[in-house]
């Protein structure tokens, strides 16, 4: 009955676009925007008008998670993308799995993937660590040789990367 409704399509988007992340949340902004307009051009998506709805998430997990809860319960979007934070991926998950709400994950982060964080309804569309460091780690033993250093971020991509390069 929802997919015949003549409602626009509503996605959630929280994202870091004030802080450090910024300019990468930007271009996100951008992106979907761009496709948003281009679908809505082109009679929308089964002829659903398509509405993306932005907010900050300021780069921290609280705000993200708030953020989602609004946007699910006040905006009522029918599914979240975002996340282009490991930590704050996290917390929009939890808000996305208590409502029942598709959750569509742009983080680099091997836990969204993995119990006990992933449900039925968490997709990661991004490279993760494990898939990255293990395609580049393979390449490099093989044609750099095995030893060799690493300097990474010291959070969860930088470390999760480590694991991986160190493991291959």
């Amino acid at each position: 009955l929802r997919a015949q409704s003549k409602d626009p399509l509503r996605i959630g988007f929280p994202l870091p676009l004030t802080g450090p992340f910024g300019a990468l949340a930007a271009d996100q902004q951008r992106g979907a925007t761009l496709a948003m307009d281009e679908l809505n051009a082109k009679g929308g998506l089964l002829g659903r008008k398509v509405e993306v709805l932005f907010r900050d998430d300021q780069l921290k997990p609280a705000v993200g998670a708030q953020r989602t809860k609004e946007l699910i319960e006040n905006d009522k979007v029918q599914f979240v993308v975002g996340g282009l934070a490991a930590h704050v991926q996290m917390a929009i998950n939890e808000q996305t799995k208590k409502a029942k709400v598709l959750f569509i994950s742009v983080s680099q982060s091997d836990e969204i993937s993995a119990k006990p964080d992933t449900s039925p309804l968490t997709f990661h569309e991004a490279l993760n660590p494990t898939i990255t460091s293990r395609a580049v780690g393979t390449w490099v033993a093989q044609n750099l040789g095995k030893k060799w250093w690493i300097i990474y971020a010291d959070y969860a991509w930088g470390k999760q990367n480590n694991a991986v390069l160190t493991e291959t």
